[in-house]
Formats: C-alpha cells, structure tokens, sequence
C-alpha cells in the first residue's frame, strides 16, 4: 500500500455513505481505510460495516475523545509514504488520489500535495477554496516554501480533504489536540515552513458545511477565536530567536488571525 486514508467517525451515518463511496470510487487503488469511531452512538458502524470497502481496518474509542486525538492514534498505525485525512462528511472526486499522488511522486522534497476544494453549504451558492488562488498553475505545481507560508499567513485556503501528506510530516508534528478548531491551519503553516508544496488548481475534494443554531454558532465562533489565538502564540514560540520562516511572520499571522475574527464577528 502507497496511501493510508485515515476517517475520525461520530454520529456521521447520514453523511458515511457518500464518503465511503467516493474512496470506493478512485481511480487510484493502492489505498487502505483506517477508520477511528469515536463512541458514536447512531448507526455508523452499520453504515461502514455495509460500505464492504476493502482494505478497512475499524478502530472503536471507548469514549469520545474528538477528531485530532482520534487522527493521532490512527497515525500510529500508518505505515505507508502517504497519508490522507477524510472527515465523515466530506467526499473526493474519483481522480483525487491519483492526482495528488503522482504530485509528490514527481517531487521527493514536498511535504504535501493539494487541490481545490469544492466548499457545500446547505442554504448558499458553492465556493471554491484553494492555495492555487495565490499560486496560480501558469507557474507550476510547485509552490516553494517561503510563498506558501506567505499565503498562509493572513488566511487559510487548505481544506483536509483537499490534502495529501507524506507520513514524515505527521512523524514529525502531530495534530494539536488543545485546538481542535485551529490545529489543520497549523500543521499546514508547519509543513509550509518545513518544505514545499504541490498545488493543483483543480476541484477534486468536497468539503462540507452545515447550518447551525444561533447558538451553537456562536459558540463556535468564540472557540474558533480562541484556538486561532492560541495557535498564534504556539508558532510564536516556534519560530522565536530568528527563526520566523518569512519576514514578519507572527506579525503577518496575528493580522491574519484578526481578520478572521473580525469577519466572523
């Protein structure tokens, strides 16, 4: 096996058929599914034992421990060059694997592999998110270091699913647990700051939103304010004494971090 497609599953059995499908359905087949529960309590191990996908190994938690810490266990089970991170609710197109794939096959010194994503809400018009919007395909699939640390600084365009990952990165840096609403924008900027990236400006990932309450939305928002300042601090700390990767980095990334909250204010 070249990919290991890692799943953290709760209460998704509306949404797993999609998802499972969208792997059954890739043109490239040297995959694995390893697909963590964590203490659902809907019918989605019924869904995914229905899925018959194979090559699929189940991990159930005992109890609920969130999506990163979910992912961090499974990544102790990797043990292929790749890595890809599906959520229950998101879906690829069947070129996917194939595309991001041959992108780090052909360039040894990349970290990661991206393409567009297709962003669903239920009650607007689809966008489209990608770091290709900052480096555009005229210049190659190539983004090197320093531009993609630039362009991730003010925002973040990655979505997971859009994403494939050698296993090296997460062997070095884990998904940060204590910021469960931050940690893919920052282990994107520490793979930027590490290498380079391959970037395809083509819609081959799907990621999902939902409508929430006014409430739940709220509350969202103010632990999503919180982890992105906290994150904030965190390469602070990384990157002291000298060893920002850009010019101004932190500063670039806490106007960044305001922006956002501004915007979702």
């Amino acid at each position: 096996m070249s990919v290991t497609i890692l799943m953290p599953v709760y209460n998704g059995a509306a949404y797993l058929s999609r998802s499972l499908k969208s792997i059954s359905q890739q043109t490239y087949r040297d995959w694995r599914v390893v697909i963590g529960d964590d203490a659902s309590t809907d019918d989605s191990r019924a869904v995914i034992e229905r899925s018959r996908l194979p090559r699929l190994t189940l991990r159930q938690n005992p109890r609920n421990i969130g999506w990163a810490q979910t992912v961090n266990l499974l990544l102790a089970e990797v043990d292929t060059e790749y890595v890809a991170v599906l959520h229950q609710d998101d879906w690829w197109e069947p070129r996917f694997l194939a595309t991001v794939s041959a992108m780090l096959d052909r360039t040894p010194a990349s970290l990661l592999a991206v393409t567009a994503a297709r962003v669903v809400h239920p009650s607007r018009p689809d966008a489209v998110w990608g770091l290709h919007q900052g480096w555009p395909v005229e210049k190659g699939s190539t983004c090197p270091s320093s531009v993609a640390v630039s362009l991730l600084l003010p925002t973040d365009p990655i979505r997971c699913p859009a994403v494939l990952a050698r296993s090296e990165l997460y062997r070095r840096h884990s998904f940060d647990e204590s910021l469960p609403y931050a940690c893919d924008w920052l282990m994107w900027l520490r793979a930027a700051a590490l290498a380079s990236i391959e970037v395809s400006g083509e819609v081959l990932a799907n990621f999902q939103l939902h409508e929430a309450s006014q409430t739940t939305g709220f509350a969202r928002a103010n632990l999503t304010t919180i982890d992105m300042l906290r994150m904030v601090e965190v390469l602070r700390t990384e990157w002291a004494d000298g060893r920002e990767p850009v010019e101004d980095a932190i500063g670039k990334l806490t106007a960044g971090v305001t922006n956002e909250i501004l915007a979702d204010a």
